[in-house]
């Protein structure tokens, strides 16, 4: 059996394995067969770090036959996910997988299983340092710019980016060449990091707001330039691959929601079909062009959704 680096994953088949001693074959990097010899089940798994409830309720019904894994499943979203059919588990151990011969149902734990890989004393990762991580990751570049452009590309402090470049050295995830250059090292467990701080830390406090627009408007950039926006998600992956038709278009703004609103004829609607947030970048990144988000960011926000096909497009936009 393949053993998986995801340490999300790690740390619930280490729970599956040893204290609910299922039985269970990792196979494909994307399924997992559970159950006795004669009846084991073919389940399809989808991880990301954290899930809300808005989240969930995306994820379409299942028959049992999805899996999701995630660092803590809350109260409500548990329950989404059991109503829908959907089996998960936690690093907590809580979890609900029900199957001709298996039937978990474990509610209301509040201690992680999660073992600390990542030390917390070597680098803590706030707001600002995940957007500094995102614009070194999108432009390799930016991190040997001096602190203060840095600070203008990605709307830090001055003081922050000194000190969290700093950190970075540190503690070996920044190395300096011969020459002078500073380069990531060890960009995968930066990335896992990322991956489990990003939408809660970060793209999440800068929710704008969800509307409703009609199937006959295009949305487009001012001509007045009052506003710009840049797609993401699965409208992001449409635009650039051409192969996806999604219902949900989602997108950062820079500049006046009134007048966005006012010029695409939007209407507040919590269900609506177009979900905005607002544009937290500066830096120059080689999209921008086809008013798409940074590649980079367009990933994160793919491989934290609860959609099994923004998933698997995320790979189109960042390869790890």
């Amino acid at each position: 059996m393949k053993q998986p680096d995801n340490h999300l994953i790690s740390t619930v088949f280490d729970i599956l394995e040893n204290e609910f001693t299922l039985q269970y074959e990792y196979i494909e990097d994307k399924f997992l067969k559970i159950g006795t010899n004669s009846q084991k089940r073919k389940i399809r798994l989808i991880t990301f770090p954290s899930l809300s409830v808005a989240s969930a309720e995306m994820i379409q019904e299942n028959n049992g036959d999805l899996l999701v894994i995630t660092g803590k499943i809350g109260k409500k979203v548990s329950e989404v996910l059991r109503s829908k059919g959907i089996f998960f588990v936690d690093t907590f151990g809580n979890a609900f997988i029900r199957t001709e011969d298996i039937f978990l149902d474990i509610r209301g734990r509040t201690k992680s299983a999660l073992k600390n890989h990542f030390n917390s004393e070597k680098i803590r990762l706030e707001k600002m340092g995940i957007q500094l991580l995102i614009a070194f990751f999108s432009n390799p570049d930016i991190l040997n710019k001096n602190y203060r452009e840095i600070a203008q590309l990605t709307g830090c402090s001055l003081g922050y980016v000194s000190k969290f470049i700093k950190k970075l050295r540190a503690t070996g995830f920044v190395v300096k060449s011969e020459t002078g250059q500073l380069t990531m090292v060890n960009k995968h467990e930066l990335l896992q990091r990322l991956k489990f701080e990003y939408r809660t830390s970060l793209k999440d406090k800068h929710f704008v707001g969800r509307y409703e627009m009609n199937e006959n408007v295009r949305l487009q950039n001012s001509d007045c330039e009052n506003y710009s926006i840049y797609f993401t998600s699965g409208k992001a992956v449409e635009m650039k691959f051409g192969d996806l038709h999604e219902k949900i278009t989602e997108l950062y703004l820079n500049g006046e929601l009134k007048d966005f609103i006012k010029i695409n004829r939007l209407i507040p609607d919590k269900n609506g079909n177009l979900i905005v947030y607002q544009k937290y970048w500066n830096f120059e990144h080689a999209s921008i062009i086809e008013n798409i988000a940074p590649d980079f960011i367009v990933y994160l926000d793919l491989i934290t959704s609860a959609d099994p096909r923004l998933i698997d497009a995320a790979e189109g936009f960042y390869e790890e």
